[in-house]
């Protein structure tokens, strides 16, 4: 009897110590499980921020219109296809617009006489709608842009950039807002004005520079987004133009 009873103990110790570690393993792989599931959570928050650092919406949605050098010469003339551009869908976007970037150098015409008469005209950089042209002689942008009037008519608003500087390079970004235009030389806000009425963006060919009708000058980058960059983007792109 006593022999049994002591058997009886023993199996009931064992099965006592067994529940015992039955429940410390479980509990274990519940420890672990939270903690591989607290690395994988800090480890998606650190590759979200890393992605939205070095891969943010303006180099996403980039579209690189001319990417080389090439002094614009009398010959110079690059046309881009409007498939290759995606212009802001305004029904639905209220605050639409679209960006330009471009890095140029600008020879002093003064001293260059290679002009002949031509000096005096307007030169085409990006000949669009908008579209941004360059004055050699008096020595300004100039940023036309056509806005929606009424139903049956149009006009446009022509915004000038004075005296940019000459024989430097210049990263230019313009933005065009439903509202506004802004104009950024190296990172510098020289144009910040209210457009008379919204403005249209039209689906046709986009030409950079024109046959015979160029500045003497170089030629780098020009870039375009279907969106206006804010501030943060617009630091960065210039980032990049320059360097």
């Amino acid at each position: 009897m006593s022999m049994s009873s002591s058997r009886l103990n023993n199996n009931l110790k064992l099965k006592s110590s067994l529940n015992s570690q039955n429940v410390d393993g479980n509990k274990n792989v519940y420890g672990y499980f939270v903690i591989y599931l607290g690395i994988l959570i800090i480890l998606g928050i650190l590759f979200w921020f890393l992605y939205k650092y070095f891969f943010p919406n303006y180099k996403k949605n980039v579209v690189k219109l001319f990417n080389k050098k090439k002094k614009m010469d009398n010959d110079f003339e690059v046309a881009i296809m409007s498939s290759e551009i995606n212009l802001p869908d305004i029904k639905k976007n209220d605050e639409y617009g679209i960006t330009f970037a471009f890095k140029i150098y600008l020879e002093n015409a003064m001293e260059n006489e290679n002009w002949g008469k031509r000096v005096d005209q307007l030169k085409p950089i990006i000949n669009y709608s908008p579209g941004v042209y360059y004055h050699p002689f008096d020595n300004y942008f100039e940023f036309n842009v056509e806005l929606k009037d009424n139903i049956q008519m149009n006009s446009y608003q022509s915004i000038k950039y004075v005296n940019p500087p000459l024989q430097k390079w210049l990263s230019i970004i313009v933005v065009y807002t439903s509202t506004r235009i802004l104009v950024y030389s190296n990172q510098e806000l020289v144009i910040n004005k209210k457009l008379k009425n919204p403005p249209i963006f039209k689906k046709d060919i986009l030409k950079i520079g024109e046959k015979n009708n160029n500045i003497k000058g170089i030629l780098d980058n020009v870039l375009f987004w279907g969106y206006p960059l804010n501030m943060n983007e617009i630091q960065k792109a210039t980032w990049e133009l320059e360097y």
